[in-house]
């Protein structure tokens, strides 16, 4: 359960976890959309260091409450952006180095506000199971 939105409107987001492990070699990834400040967002993963520049979003129109199904990617290195959806204006960026996932986890990654509200935007990876 995460407790989203802004602080007059707070409520309850339940989600259903699937903590079974992933194939070998292979990493499940949840994306959750609770940053009440950000639009309908794209979620892009790349290789670390890669440009948006003819990539395809793995995620497209993500409303603010929204949580995708897990995504089974091979373990590594992944260059996160998320941006306003239709455009490739990053509003959230893991950076050039990239994030490690480690085969046999199971990831939630939580899109939040800057503290106070708005952006900069953040976002939280929480490990559902190691």
């Amino acid at each position: 359960v995460l407790a989203v939105d802004r602080v007059a409107a707070i409520a309850p987001l339940v989600l259903t976890d699937d903590n079974a492990a992933p194939a070998a070699g292979q990493v499940k990834v949840r994306v959750v959309h609770a940053a009440p400040g950000a639009p309908a967002v794209d979620v892009y993963v790349t290789a670390p260091g890669a440009s948006l520049t003819g990539a395809t979003p793995v995620l497209t129109n993500v409303p603010f409450k929204a949580a995708s199904g897990y995504l089974a990617v091979p373990a590594g290195s992944y260059r996160v952006r998320v941006t306003v959806a239709g455009t490739q204006t990053v509003a959230i960026d893991t950076g050039a180095e990239g994030v490690a996932l480690a085969a046999g986890r199971v990831y939630t990654a939580v899109a939040v506000d800057n503290t106070g509200g708005g952006a900069p935007f953040g976002v939280l990876l929480l490990t559902d199971r190691e």
